[in-house]
C-alpha cells in the first residue's frame, strides 16, 4: 500500500488551537474559486500535522497531534465539512512529530512525544489507529 502526501491542500496548525486546509490551484489547472474550509478547532495548540492520500483506498485523511492525543480526520470531500474519525491517546506526554511510514503493504503513522518514546500506528482506513 502505497502513502504519499496530499496533493491540492496546505495545512497549517495555527496558534489559536485550530487546523486550516487551504485547498489550492497549480498552474494549468481551473482557477475557480475553492470554499474555505472550516478550522479544525482542537482543545490545546496542534503541535504535529501528517496530511495523506491512501491511494489504494481512495481515502485523504489528516493526522493531528494536541497535547498528549493523536486524531485522525477525513478530509476525503473537502467540499463538505472534516469529520474527525479517530482519536488515541497514546502518549502520556505532548506528541511532537508525525511521520508516514511505509515499508511494508500497509501504511503507518509514526509518532514521536516528549515522553521520550517513538511510537508505531497502523493505518487502516477511517478505523485506522492500532499499535503496532
Amino acid at each position: 500500500m502505497r502513502v504519499v502526501l496530499v496533493p491540492l491542500t496546505i495545512s497549517v496548525a495555527s496558534a489559536d488551537d485550530t487546523v486550516k486546509i487551504h485547498p489550492y490551484s497549480y498552474e494549468g489547472q481551473s482557477q475557480e474559486k475553492k470554499r474555505p474550509i472550516k478550522p479544525i478547532q482542537h482543545p490545546v495548540g496542534v503541535k504535529a500535522l501528517l496530511p495523506l492520500y491512501i491511494p489504494s483506498l481512495d481515502e485523504t485523511h489528516l493526522f493531528t497531534a494536541s497535547g498528549d492525543i493523536i486524531r485522525s480526520w477525513d478530509t476525503s470531500d473537502l467540499d463538505d465539512r472534516v469529520e474527525q474519525r479517530n482519536e488515541i491517546d497514546g502518549h502520556w506526554h505532548d506528541v511532537t512529530l508525525l511521520k508516514a511510514w511505509s515499508a511494508s503493504p500497509d501504511p503507518y503513522v509514526l509518532s514521536a512525544s516528549l515522553d521520550g518514546t517513538i511510537r508505531r500506528w497502523k493505518v487502516k482506513g477511517a478505523e485506522w489507529i492500532r499499535p503496532v
